[in-house]
């Protein structure tokens, strides 16, 4: 589109005898700054406009049925609405990806625009770029959430490609370490069928008589001056 590359995945999931809960998601790894430096910390952008709330966890990161605002918790460092580094507030990031951990494994909301309520139509969530080496990422998805994890339990073991330690000139990381990527989850709002007060029942249960959960998101790909 527009003569930008872009990745497109689309996750079809069947109730084929009985009602059942449906949430699927991608776990894919991201690192705009192509490990030309040792994290994202400081050199990646992030932009979460849909998100002013997110989704409560406890010290093992299960939901404990509490929805947050992002400009209130934590000193407001998981609020992304506006875009700012990720490394920005992450001092004030402690306990938010658990007990004991500092960075993002977080749920959170997107709450659509109007123009864009109906559940099925796709929104664009998030925009992301690295000032290392100029790439952009603009994701939209027909999801209720996206889970953004710093990749915080990364603990330098997984070797870059070596393909990307030749394109570096040898420079920058040869392992993959902590904060060195970033995750994108597009998915529904984690532990809804256990909240009947969040109504997400619709988004969730699926029976052999109903339509099927489709996962689409669309992953845009572009350039910074």
């Amino acid at each position: 589109p527009h003569g930008r590359p872009q990745l497109t995945t689309k996750l079809v999931s069947l109730a084929m005898t009985h009602s059942t809960p449906i949430m699927v998601s991608n776990h894919i790894y991201w690192n705009l700054n192509g490990f030309k430096r040792s994290t994202i910390l400081d050199d990646l952008f992030l932009q979460l406009p849909l998100s002013p709330r997110f989704i409560g966890t406890d010290g093992i990161l299960v939901p404990n049925g509490t929805i947050l605002n992002v400009d209130t918790s934590y000193n407001g460092s998981p609020d992304f609405t506006s875009g700012k580094l990720v490394g920005a507030d992450i001092n004030d990031m402690a306990g938010l990806c658990g007990t004991g951990c500092v960075g993002v494994d977080t749920c959170f909301i997107v709450d659509r625009p109007p123009a864009y309520a109906a559940r099925d139509s796709m929104v664009q969530v998030l925009h992301m770029n690295s000032s290392t080496t100029g790439i952009s990422l603009d994701v939209t998805t027909n999801q209720q959430a996206v889970q953004i994890y710093t990749c915080n339990g990364q603990k330098g073991q997984i070797p870059v490609k070596p393909s990307q330690v030749h394109r570096n000139h040898g420079q920058g990381a040869h392992f993959i370490n902590k904060y060195g990527c970033i995750v994108i989850e597009t998915e529904g709002w984690i532990d809804g069928i256990n909240q009947p007060e969040w109504e997400q029942s619709e988004d969730q249960i699926y029976s052999p008589a109903s339509a099927p959960a489709v996962n689409w998101a669309t992953y845009q790909f572009g350039t910074i001056q």
